[in-house]
């Protein structure tokens, strides 16, 4: 992988509740989204530029079909903002650049139509990085029936977990990690000795 980021998460269960009440706004944010990609490729001819959005957009349009799936929704959100940024950057250097004011009427309409594209593509891209972060924090709120198995399991044992190296560990109040157990560690016994 180019940049270190974690995997993103893998849902268990249906969506949650509020990833449900938020499917209307992403469907209002994704068509809005489109209508800015429509836009970016006929009035602006940005075609490189529109067909990284419409990779985004696809996306977008994916996970809202897979029933608002987080993993979608955060590769989505991942997407969003970095087009929101790049398109952010992109519009910041065009107005240092220009001499001329976003919106004039010495120039007519389509002029000032192209700027407000301009604008609005990384608005909306940002916009969709926002959404997508606000449904990840929820689903992470949220306890999975899986989690709870495991704290219960680790609860019982006194706090007990079992480390990537396969040995029991007991983890410490104050973050240090010592080893109880090793595997295939200690004195061999036949079967069937007394102990």
């Amino acid at each position: 992988m180019l940049l270190p980021m974690p995997s993103p998460p893998v849902q268990i269960g249906p969506p949650t509740e509020f990833a449900r009440k938020m499917r209307g706004w992403l469907f209002a944010l994704l068509l809005l989204q489109t209508v800015v990609c429509v836009l970016r490729f006929v009035c602006l001819l940005d075609i490189m530029g529109g067909f990284i959005m419409l990779i985004m957009v696809g996306m977008g349009w994916y996970a809202w079909k897979e029933d608002m799936h987080i993993t979608f929704i955060c590769s989505w959100g991942c997407l969003c903002l970095i087009n929101g940024a790049f398109d952010l950057v992109r519009f910041l250097d065009y107005v240092v650049k220009s001499q001329d004011p976003l919106f004039s009427t010495k120039y007519g309409f389509w002029r000032s139509f192209e700027t407000a594209i301009f604008i609005a593509i990384p608005v909306v891209s940002l916009l969709g990085a926002f959404l997508a972060r606000h449904i990840y924090l929820d689903y992470c709120a949220q306890t999975l029936p899986l989690e709870n198995m495991i704290g219960a399991v680790n609860s019982a044992r006194g706090g007990l977990s079992y480390g990537a190296a396969g040995g029991r560990r007991e983890i410490n109040l104050d973050g240090d990690r010592a080893a109880l157990e090793k595997p295939f560690g200690g004195k061999g016994h036949k079967l069937g000795s007394e102990s």
